[in-house]
């Protein structure tokens, strides 16, 4: 059991610095335009894979010195890594996301600020009627870095709470993430106008934080660990972006997803019953998604 133990998790310290490893290669890009900000991003990055290798240092130490304790605790560790391993992840539904955003943000990219203000986020513009700003501008995206930022959340986010609570959940709660973050950013007295997923990703870190907070008393091996990061990621950007971060998005998205979870997260770890009407949702919202996207392009070059 020990060493199966730890081949197990060593190849979990494989995944999580193959994982971070692309985040720390953006943050050296980025940091040569953005020093300070770049750092911090990488350091971030890093942090779930230091954490993941301290875990596994820990386990050895375990079986070292108590290995009837080390098993029991690692067998439990075990048998619910298994079961998230069986479960389905989010499969074509991530791929088909990114594929909308990218083609979104690469169509809109060049069309200069003038052109995408009538697509984008402008609290002002939406007061006075146009409404559709809500849904069109979180598919818009200030810059590559910014776009990929937010697709790297939404592969690990996504397919982590594909296999929590079943598929029909993420994509709904990210559609909802980002309408209900647009319109924090619209309610929000002096709100500028703003571009990007970051409030459907902040509602993602919501249903983590739900399901963390509802499944605390046998919460499977890595979620708190998951919470405790998505809280610094969210810390960490409204520090660093200060300024040009959107933090009501940020903060109406969040809100968004852990009520979500409080509504939707069952009392003890395991997949939504209810998932049919999840993945009906999740229907409807891609398409709501897609009808935004074409209608931003639109928009935009129109």
């Amino acid at each position: 059991m020990g060493s199966r133990n730890r081949r197990l998790e060593m190849r979990a310290v494989r995944e999580a610095w193959a994982l971070a490893s692309p985040w720390m290669a953006l943050s050296v890009l980025y940091a040569i335009r953005h020093p300070e900000v770049g750092l911090l991003v990488g350091l971030i990055a890093a942090a779930p894979a230091v954490m993941q290798t301290w875990d596994c240092l820990r386990s050895r130490r375990r079986w070292r010195m108590a290995p009837q304790q080390a098993a029991r605790r690692d067998g439990i560790r075990v048998r619910v890594a298994t079961w998230l391993g069986g479960r389905p992840g989010l499969g074509r539904w991530s791929v088909a996301v990114a594929v909308l955003v990218g083609i979104v943000t690469a169509a809109t990219a060049f069309a200069g600020d003038a052109g995408r203000r009538v697509a984008m986020v402008d609290p002002a513009a939406i007061r006075a009627g146009a409404w559709w700003q809500l849904a069109t501008g979180p598919l818009l995206h200030a810059g590559l870095f910014h776009v990929v930022f937010n697709l790297m959340a939404w592969f690990g986010l996504g397919d982590l709470l594909a296999r929590l609570l079943g598929r029909g959940v993420p994509v709904a709660v990210l559609g909802l993430g980002m309408v209900a973050g647009a319109c924090a950013t619209t309610l929000w007295d002096g709100g500028r106008p703003s571009v990007g997923m970051s409030g459907g990703v902040s509602a993602l870190f919501g249903l983590v934080a739900a399901a963390w907070w509802r499944w605390r008393a046998a919460s499977p091996p890595g979620l708190a660990r998951m919470a405790a990061i998505n809280a610094l990621w969210m810390v960490a950007i409204s520090v660093a972006g200060a300024g040009i971060v959107d933090h009501a998005a940020h903060a109406g998205g969040f809100a968004a997803g852990l009520l979500a979870g409080f509504l939707a997260v069952p009392p003890a770890p395991g997949p939504i019953l209810a998932d049919r009407g999840w993945r009906i949702a999740t229907w409807i919202v891609f398409a709501g998604l897609v009808a935004a996207g074409a209608a931003a392009i639109a928009l935009v070059w129109g």
